[in-house]
């Protein structure tokens, strides 16, 4: 096959979004012209997508001193900006981000991100401009509201800071922070009845939010749970935000690294889209809420659509090692009154065969591991999940992935009930239509008495099983 050929080929499959297969034949013709721009720009865009930042961080720097003023430089610049703006490189990120706004400076997608490192870098004056020019064509977005309002008040613009802490609250009346920043503007104007209603309005909006974790294995069906979960109107789980863990460090005043037995895509995404709003004014139970309720209205990547859902009262995460994990289960209940825990358990055989099916070789956390680690590893977790058990049982409810599958309706029913939640009869109608009961016989996997222990509580036998 000629270059011409395969150059062709290559796009196709990235049409179509069989991006492995592009990113192979580009990698091949790269052997052969390594100077190839386009191929190196379409490669970078591939690994873009793919998440594989440093690989297309690479692409895009071998491409653009080959570009003759190519169109294809400012989206390159724009890509790079964000993966600059993932990886907490601020100064990196701006510099692209304004090469970028040189060719599109109406871009909503370079406005709102260069905004957000604006205000991470506390330069609240130069945030200032293209969040106004992003409210122009996009009036209803409480968050650019929020962040402008925020911005001018930090730079004693007080009185304007007002009206867009009033229009926030008028297009998202469940988020505490601007009732808190009226109360302190308020407050400094010296008008201290206003002052203290902001303040009370506050409070009721915070008593009104509660908190609730998914804990346990991860490959245990948690992506399934969440989709039946966020049918509620009351309800929202974010897809893998890591919040706990940010927060966490956040208010310790260290770094925010990766959590060290996890993948980090879920933490870099909710810094790049809502780390703006985390502030140390706040407790860590303010911006919970706040940065939750701003990746509800933002979405999550492909995993989970933008969402509007007033009065929702129940707000939670994705993280099942995270939220299984002592210390963090520590800082939440040091967070929260009540906090709830849905633990979601499956048969390990089937944990282990779906973790090294993960990405084709188990991906970033099984990809170097043996059947019996990841059940050694499935042991371990639902280890910490009997500690929290037993020292907060009220607040655990067990939930078995099979029985999800098989009795749908009755297992959202459980988990409604015990976040004492109304609900009807509809509601567990399209729970149930999203179930799909799919068969797979599970081989027996060699594992310790400690496992087989922990199996035979949740009615699993170490033998071979049928799982859906």
């Amino acid at each position: 096959m000629d270059i011409n050929t395969a150059f062709q080929l290559a796009i196709q499959y990235q049409q179509a979004n069989d991006l492995q297969k592009a990113k192979q034949i580009y990698e091949e013709i790269l052997k052969i012209q390594t100077d190839n721009v386009d191929v190196l720009y379409l490669l970078g865009m591939v690994d873009y997508q793919l998440q594989n930042d440093d690989s297309a961080l690479d692409c895009f720097k071998r491409a653009l001193p080959l570009e003759q003023g190519h169109p294809t430089i400012p989206h390159a610049f724009m890509m790079m900006a964000n993966i600059y703006h993932k990886k907490g490189y601020l100064d990196e990120a701006v510099t692209y981000y304004e090469k970028a706004l040189r060719s599109f400076p109406s871009n909503a997608d370079i406005l709102k991100p260069l905004s957000a490192v604006y205000i991470k870098l506390k330069k609240y004056d130069l945030a200032i401009q293209p969040l106004r020019r992003l409210l122009q064509s996009n009036p209803n977005d409480a968050y650019l509201h929020l962040a402008l309002g925020l911005a001018l008040k930090e730079q004693g613009m007080t009185d304007e800071a007002i009206s867009y802490f009033h229009e926030t609250i008028a297009l998202n009346p469940d988020d505490p922070i601007p009732f808190k920043s009226l109360g302190i503007a308020f407050k400094e104007k010296g008008q201290s009845d206003k002052a203290e209603t902001y303040q009370r309005k506050h409070e009721e909006v915070l008593r009104k939010l509660n908190a609730f974790f998914l804990a346990g294995n991860k490959r245990s069906g948690s992506s399934f749970i969440v989709k039946l979960l966020n049918l509620h109107p009351k309800i929202f789980m974010s897809h893998e935000s890591d919040i706990i863990w940010i927060l966490q460090n956040f208010h310790a005043n260290r770094p925010i690294v990766p959590y060290p037995l996890d993948d980090p895509m879920g933490m870099q995404h909710t810094l790049y889209t809502c780390g703006h709003f985390l502030s140390g004014t706040n407790s860590p139970k303010e911006n919970y809420f706040t940065v939750q309720q701003c990746l509800m209205r933002e979405g999550f990547n492909l995993l989970l659509p933008p969402m509007n859902k007033p009065g929702a009262t129940w707000i939670g995460d994705k993280k099942p090692v995270q939220y299984s994990d002592p210390s963090l289960v520590e800082f939440i209940f040091n967070i929260f009154p009540d906090p709830r825990f849905i633990h979601l358990v499956r048969h390990p055989f089937a944990v282990a065969k779906s973790a090294k099916l993960f990405q084709g070789d188990g991906g970033y956390i099984w990809k170097n591991m043996s059947l019996e680690e990841v059940i050694e590893m499935w042991t371990k977790y639902e280890k910490w999940i009997l500690d929290l058990k037993e020292k907060h049982p009220d607040s655990v409810l067990d939930v078995r992935y099979e029985d999800l599958c098989r009795e749908t309706k009755r297992e959202v029913k459980r988990i409604y009930e015990f976040l004492n939640l109304d609900f009807d009869e509809n509601l567990l109608t399209e729970a149930a239509a999203l179930s799909k009961l799919n068969p797979k016989q599970v081989p027996e996997i060699s594992c310790s008495e400690e496992a087989v222990s922990i199996m035979s509580q949740y009615g699993y036998k170490p033998v071979e099983h049928l799982n859906p």
